[in-house]
């Protein structure tokens, strides 16, 4: 069946945060185990917590009896400073989604993650590349959740045939992706080290993000 659109999965397919991520930053911070923290940001990537952004980090410092406090709130808003400075494009990946769309093709992003990505996307100006933007802080589902991927064709109005999915996890994107039968392809940079690793379940390998333009 003719493609219609190109699914993006967000961290490090499309963008990248240099330095270290948030659970990382959140761990020291707190002085908190880096997989208890994991564990309450995964919990806040499907929140659904609107404007409530300091709800899960409450949460976290009421588990581990500390007050949750002003100076808390300044740092978790802080947040965003630093990922404004150390969040960029992957190479080639604007160019891409522009040549995407010149050709007529609907782009949506897909992605696990926290509230935090949407000053991201808006940052780097994603929401005027991207027709559709399903992130599960605001949906409440997970990849490889099939429903998440339901949520995105659902939006765009097409069948799962008419779409491709693209990211660099096998788990979660391109395994999801298959539960609703849309084709995928993998962005693996390291590819050419890793040739014969995968299996049929992938329509596509990639290690530049803007080899995807082939498929069209």
């Amino acid at each position: 069946m003719k493609k219609r659109a190109f699914v993006f999965d967000l961290w490090n397919t499309l963008v990248v945060k240099e330095g270290k991520k948030e659970t990382d930053l959140v761990a020291e911070y707190f002085d908190l185990p880096r997989n208890e923290v994991h564990e309450w940001i995964r919990i806040s990537s499907v929140g659904k917590n609107g404007k409530e952004k300091y709800k899960v980090f409450e949460s976290l410092c009421l588990e581990n009896d500390l007050e949750f406090t002003k100076k808390d709130a300044d740092f978790i808003d802080s947040l965003y400073d630093i990922y404004s400075k150390e969040v960029h494009w992957i190479d080639g990946a604007k160019e891409l989604l522009k040549d995407l769309k010149k050709k007529g093709y609907i782009i949506g992003v897909l992605s696990n993650t926290t509230e935090l990505s949407h000053s991201v996307i808006k940052q780097l100006g994603l929401d005027e590349l991207a027709d559709f933007v399903v992130l599960s802080c605001d949906v409440g589902y997970l990849k490889p959740d099939p429903r998440i991927f339901q949520i995105m064709l659902d939006k765009i109005g097409i069948e799962s045939q008419e779409a491709f999915m693209i990211g660099d996890k096998i788990t979660t994107d391109i395994l999801g992706a298959k539960t609703v039968n849309m084709d995928t392809i993998l962005f693996d940079p390291k590819i050419d080290n890793n040739k014969n690793k995968y299996n049929s379940s992938i329509n596509g390998i990639v290690n530049k993000i803007s080899n995807v333009i082939e498929f069209t």
